[in-house]
């Protein structure tokens, strides 16, 4: 069973999906209605909370299988929790999984917005060379922890 997974973080990026997950997905434009991104205290990458009349712009990776699923869970570990989610897409609504921060660890973002480019500038080289190991071809390797 395959599914549609949204990402607004340094999974927009695909070589990241792909270093996490080990295979290349479809992928198009979506948006994510009332949540708003921020940045993670003392990290790179961001999260999203619920925000009635924001949006969030992001990728929507799809047919993502559940093997990929089970390293994407892995990856974004338990600061995060995975949820369903209706994005907008130039085809219309479609539904999709995606991470959030989890609502008792909310106290782990900042004020601050978080900005692709900058990221992309800054900080993808060093988060890419940080995930390359992730991905084991099988079963996430559990006894690394992700930074």
């Amino acid at each position: 069973m395959s599914t549609a997974v949204f990402t607004y973080g340094s999974l927009l990026f695909a070589e990241i999906m792909q270093a996490v997950t080990g295979t290349h997905f479809p992928s198009q434009s979506a948006v994510l209605k009332d949540y708003a991104r921020y940045r993670v205290r003392c990290a790179s990458y961001p999260g999203i909370v619920p925000a009635p009349g924001t949006s969030v712009a992001g990728r929507l990776y799809l047919g993502v299988d559940s093997a990929a699923v089970e390293h994407l869970d892995f990856f974004e570990g338990d600061l995060y929790e995975r949820i369903s989610v209706d994005v907008h897409t130039d085809e219309g609504i479609l539904s999709a999984q995606t991470y959030v921060i989890a609502p008792d660890k909310a106290h782990h973002l900042s004020e601050t917005a978080w900005d692709p480019d900058a990221f992309r500038a800054h900080d993808y080289d060093t988060f890419l060379k940080q995930c390359s190991p992730l991905f084991r071809g099988g079963a996430p390797d559990r006894s690394e922890e992700h930074t």
